[in-house]
Parts: C-alpha cells; sequence; structure tokens
C-alpha cells in the first residue's frame, strides 16, 4: 500500500502502525479520524498479526515492535527500506504516546470486563 506520509509500506508496516492507532486510508490524520473507528482497526492490527505470528503481545507496541525486527522471516517485510525510515520513527513516537495509551487501556478494559 502507498501511503502519503510514509510511501510504500509493507503488511506488516502497516498492521503495526494501524495496531498503533494510526488510520492510513485517511491519510494518517488521526486526530480526524473517529475514536471508534480507531479502536476498531487497534482491534482488527493486533488479530492480524497475532494471526500472521502465532504470537499475542496484546496492544503492547513496543514488543510487537522488538519483537518483529528480530524474527526471520517476517523482520524482512516489516523493516523493508521503502517506507522502514518513517514507519519506525512514528511507531517510536507513538509507543509512549498518551493518546494511544488512553486508547489501550480501553482495549484491555474491554477485555478484562
Amino acid at each position: 500500500m502507498t501511503n502519503a506520509r510514509y510511501g510504500h509500506i509493507t503488511g506488516a508496516q502497516g498492521l503495526v502502525l494501524g495496531l498503533a492507532g494510526r488510520v492510513l486510508q485517511f491519510g494518517d490524520e488521526t486526530d480526524s479520524v473517529p475514536e471508534s473507528m480507531r479502536l476498531t482497526i487497534m482491534r482488527k492490527s493486533h488479530r492480524a498479526l497475532c494471526n500472521m505470528t502465532g504470537e499475542d503481545f496484546g496492544f503492547d507496541l513496543a514488543a510487537w515492535d522488538a519483537y518483529l525486527c528480530k524474527t526471520a522471516p517476517i523482520n524482512e517485510d516489516y523493516t523493508d527500506p521503502r517506507a522502514w525510515s518513517g514507519v519506525s520513527k512514528a511507531v517510536r513516537r507513538l509507543i509512549g504516546d498518551s493518546d494511544r495509551l488512553r486508547l489501550v487501556s480501553m482495549l484491555e478494559s474491554e477485555v478484562n470486563t
């Protein structure tokens, strides 16, 4: 998929950005995207990453990033150089983002109720 902000992103890159609450089909302008849509994208991206890898790190963006960076063969897709610079910067910035953490808290409370 080609995105205006990142360029040509791979499947794994798109899923991690989705897990981080980025809604790529809206040009990555998540401030104007309804929260409910962001939560849906985060849920779907989480399920897809679990299915793709056989692992489950919940909504822990740092854990997913570390796993995908070091685990062959998916690391080739995740670190594909065509969009890696922008994707890796965004992921590192979003790991501690208070708005993303608020959404994660909401998603985790769904699981625990």
